[in-house]
């Protein structure tokens, strides 16, 4: 009996550590919904989709984390070109693109593990598909029949963040971004801006 209560005792001072542990952990992956709105490398259009992150390094005030996305065309399918009546000959509409990149976010940790507000900056880069139309152009955004690979970028991003706890650990992040090149044929690299909303544990 003795030995039981004992074995008891152990245990019970042993909990808190193990829950201090896990929750000082908490925010080794994240997932959630994400969109991008304005101007995407000058192509204006809402681009929805889900967005996760995996943490390689960290710190109580800093941490390094590998982001990646997949965002999907929107319904009205923006043309590329946006001249009328189509004088350049390009039809073609952005039909999905994914993302990667490393991200450093720097701000204050709680005692569960949780960053309540910090920034963050990213390099990395943007690889798009075509989702329709043609393009009868010589320039390297020309994708034929509007099929494929379409142009890949280097992103540059920044914003604010918070985690929070709501339904368990969750997290909103807004972040603007800026495009190496224009998805436009001799158009603006135009910055754009993102939000995401999510988990993370």
């Amino acid at each position: 009996m003795n030995r039981a209560l004992s074995a008891l005792a152990v245990i019970s001072l042993m909990l808190p550590r193990v829950c201090t542990s896990q929750n000082a952990n908490a925010d080794r992956f994240g997932i959630g919904v994400s969109g991008i709105a304005g101007p995407f490398g000058g192509y204006r259009a809402a681009f929805p989709g889900v967005e996760g992150f995996f943490r390689v390094a960290h710190g109580s005030f800093w941490s390094v984390r590998v982001d990646a996305a997949y965002f999907g065309g929107t319904p009205q399918q923006v043309k590329v070109c946006t001249l009328l009546p189509n004088d350049c000959g390009d039809t073609q509409v952005i039909g999905s693109l994914g993302t990667l990149m490393g991200t450093v976010a720097l701000g204050p940790t709680a005692s569960n593990g949780l960053r309540p507000y910090y920034g963050v900056l990213g390099v990395g880069g943007a690889a798009t598909r075509w989702g329709g139309g043609s393009c009868s152009l010589d320039v390297a955004n020309c994708g034929g029949d509007g099929a494929g690979l379409g142009p890949v970028l280097a992103l540059l991003e920044a914003g604010v963040g918070s985690e929070f706890h709501a339904l368990g650990g969750n997290r909103i992040e807004l972040r603007v971004h800026k495009a190496s090149r224009s998805l436009l044929p001799g158009g603006p690299t135009s910055t754009g801006a993102s939000l995401t909303m999510g988990v993370v544990w």
